[in-house]
């Protein structure tokens, strides 16, 4: 019996994952520009479509990447939520970027971030692309 209820559970953790991570993988590249010896930035939330994601703790200079699932009908647009310090209750700047590609589009998006927490730059491209 409990193998049986073992194998249910890992059924539907299997299932929640396909249904929630259907379409095509994107990635969001997080770059925090700011001055030698500032406090790393302690959070970026990022959504688009159905999926939401984070990373955390990024260094001056650090550029972290996350993958993301917008969705089958998403409209792959990034919005940011970036959290300067690990204070919870410290204003968190909301950014929203432009829907650039049609549904069921891999791309990759880099957000630049400064000191004061502001997206102050975005570029994005279709898979399979870089920007090196």
């Amino acid at each position: 019996m409990r193998y049986l209820l073992i194998g249910i559970a890992f059924l539907l953790c299997a299932v929640g994952w396909l249904v929630t991570h259907n379409g095509p993988t994107s990635y969001v590249e997080v770059e925090f520009m700011a001055p030698e010896g500032a406090a790393p930035l302690a959070a970026v939330t990022l959504i688009s479509g159905g999926d939401k994601t984070w990373v955390t703790d990024i260094a001056p200079g650090e550029t972290k990447s996350v993958r993301i699932y917008p969705g089958e009908f998403a409209d792959n647009a990034v919005v940011a939520w970036v959290q300067r310090y690990p204070d919870g209750n410290a204003p968190k700047e909301g950014w929203s970027g432009k829907q650039l590609y049609p549904a069921e589009t891999a791309f990759l998006t880099h957000l630049v971030i400064n000191n004061a927490g502001q997206v102050v730059d975005e570029k994005s491209c279709k898979l399979p692309c870089s920007f090196d």
